[in-house]
């Protein structure tokens, strides 16, 4: 395992410790810290984070960035939680109605009930599919432990099959992503590539940075071909350079369609880059989460990069 592998794991260890959950979260400084990358405890946080994306101006030139509301928490455990998850997720659609945003939304479909029941769940982001077809907005399916990975994706598929305007996470960590990238591109499926979000045992994913970057270069060559050869789109959501820069090369020799291309990042991580990308013509997006649950978010994002890291530490002497 290199560096990098057990730097993110330390920090995924510690998303799921409760005591460090409880000693860390009534820091100030790490209250200021998460403010980088959590747009607040309310929606109407995440609506104001959005807005300003959707607003941007460079040089008296407008480059509107898309945003991708999430309201972070993970799974729940009664048919109660998910309910109020349904109602929470149908509020965030409303709002994003009402405020004219350029918005999707991710969810998470343990916060659905996926642990509680496969046909419960299925009903339940239904609802919320169904909601945001009446509004023309997509529904992201965020991606969890390998160990839903097959519930998520058939899941997914009925909602395709159904006609439901919805994208599918698929991690490059994961060995499984490969072959369920190629029968998502046969589909014209609408997939968020990314790269790492849990910790998971060598026989199900990639342990070392080089493999899991390889990876990602492979799937975003496969998927890219589906922009070209059906209604397939592709959302490199990415902080990577190199893969930016790849998936670049493939758009400049006609393996992929720009415009069925988006260059998503997370909200707080490398800001001044997505906007050059975004006045350099590409379509882009932030991933803007909010909401009070946002310790094991927070430690993710921390563990993603070591700057990150460094900009929590300045955190304590601001």
């Amino acid at each position: 395992m290199d560096f990098h592998s057990a730097y993110k794991g330390a920090f995924i260890r510690l998303s799921k410790s409760e005591a460090a959950k409880g000693m860390l979260m009534g820091l100030p400084a790490v209250r200021r810290a998460k403010e980088r990358f959590i747009a607040g405890d309310t929606l109407g946080d995440g609506v104001r984070v959005v807005a300003d994306l959707n607003n941007y101006m460079r040089d008296g030139n407008a480059y509107p960035i898309s945003g991708v509301l999430d309201f972070v928490g993970e799974s729940v455990t009664s048919r109660e939680e998910a309910a109020s998850a349904v109602q929470t997720y149908c509020g965030i659609l409303s709002a994003i109605k009402a405020n004219s945003l350029d918005s999707r939304i991710a969810v998470k479909l343990s916060q659905l009930g996926l642990d509680i029941g496969l046909d419960f769940c299925r009903e339940n982001i239904g609802i919320v599919a169904d909601h945001a077809q009446r509004y023309g907005i997509c529904v992201e399916i965020d991606a969890e432990e390998d160990a839903k990975a097959r519930r998520t994706l058939d899941i997914y598929k009925d909602l395709h099959r159904k006609g439901r305007d919805v994208a599918i996470y698929l991690q490059s960590a994961r060995k499984g992503s490969i072959d369920d990238a190629k029968e998502l591109g046969e589909m014209g499926a609408k997939v968020r590539l990314v790269k790492i979000a849990y910790r998971e045992s060598p026989d199900v994913a990639w342990q070392c940075k080089t493999d899991i970057d390889d990876s990602y270069r492979f799937l975003m060559a496969t998927l890219s071909t589906g922009t070209v050869g059906n209604v397939s789109k592709l959302i490199v959501a990415t902080h990577d350079d190199i893969m930016i820069k790849e998936m670049q090369r493939l758009i400049s020799y006609g393996l992929a369609d720009n415009e069925k291309i988006e260059f998503d990042m997370l909200l707080g991580i490398r800001s001044d880059r997505i906007r050059e990308l975004a006045g350099e013509g590409h379509h882009t997006g932030v991933y803007v989460p909010y909401g009070k649950d946002w310790y094991p978010y927070f430690c993710r994002r921390v563990g993603e990069r070591p700057e990150n890291l460094v900009f929590v530490a300045r955190s304590f002497f601001s």
